[in-house]
C-alpha cells in the first residue's frame, strides 16, 4: 500500500444510509464509518497511487447526492505507519479518529509517541486542515475515550485535536 486517503463527509439530514451504501461498492474503499462529530462520515481509501485515489474522489464522491460537506486529507509513501498487529483486528471494533494539528517541528516525534500505543493502529502524515489522523481501534469506547484524553493529549508537540467516533450499527 502507498497511498491513503480519509474522506470526511457531512451527510444531509436522514440520508446516511443511503450515502454509505453508494460509498460502499466505490473501489478502493477500505472501511465506511459513521461518527459522531462535526462531520458524519469517515471514509478510508486505499490504493497503490494516491492520485487513483483523487481520480475515485473527484468523478465518484461528486455524483453521491446528499454529500454537503467533504474534506480529502490524503496521504502517500513513507506518511503511512500500521502498527504490526493491524490486519489481525478483527471487524466490528470500536474506531476513533483523532485528527491532530501538530506544533512545528514535532510531527515525526509524535508519530512516534502515536505508535507506541498499542490501541493506535495507524498513523498517517496527511495534507489538508491536519497535520496527522491517528486510528484507534478497541473492544470498548470509553477505554478508547480514556486513551485519548490522558495519553494523546498529554503529548507534547500537540498542539489541537478533533476527536471523530466510530458508530457501529
Amino acid at each position: 500500500m502507498a497511498a491513503v486517503m480519509f474522506e470526511l463527509l457531512r451527510i444531509k439530514a436522514g440520508r446516511l444510509e443511503a450515502v454509505r451504501e453508494r460509498l460502499v461498492r466505490l473501489p478502493k474503499v477500505w472501511e465506511v464509518n459513521y461518527t459522531a462529530g462535526k462531520k458524519d462520515m469517515v471514509v478510508e481509501f486505499r490504493g497503490q497511487h494516491i492520485e487513483e485515489l483523487l481520480d475515485i474522489l473527484f468523478t465518484s464522491i461528486e455524483d453521491i447526492p446528499f454529500i454537503e460537506e467533504s474534506l480529502a486529507l490524503p496521504c502517500w509513501g513513507r506518511g503511512i505507519f500500521m502498527q504490526a498487529h493491524a490486519q489481525a483486528i478483527p471487524k466490528g471494533m470500536q474506531t476513533l479518529y483523532v485528527l491532530v494539528n501538530t506544533e512545528r517541528g514535532t510531527l515525526h516525534s509524535i508519530k512516534d509517541r502515536l505508535l507506541y500505543i498499542p490501541q493506535v493502529i495507524e498513523v498517517a502524515y496527511v495534507a489538508g486542515g491536519y497535520d496527522i489522523v491517528a486510528v484507534l481501534k478497541g473492544s470498548d469506547l470509553g477505554e478508547l475515550l480514556l486513551i485519548h484524553m490522558k495519553r494523546i493529549l498529554k503529548i507534547p508537540g500537540i498542539a489541537k485535536t478533533e476527536t471523530l467516533v466510530g458508530i457501529i450499527f
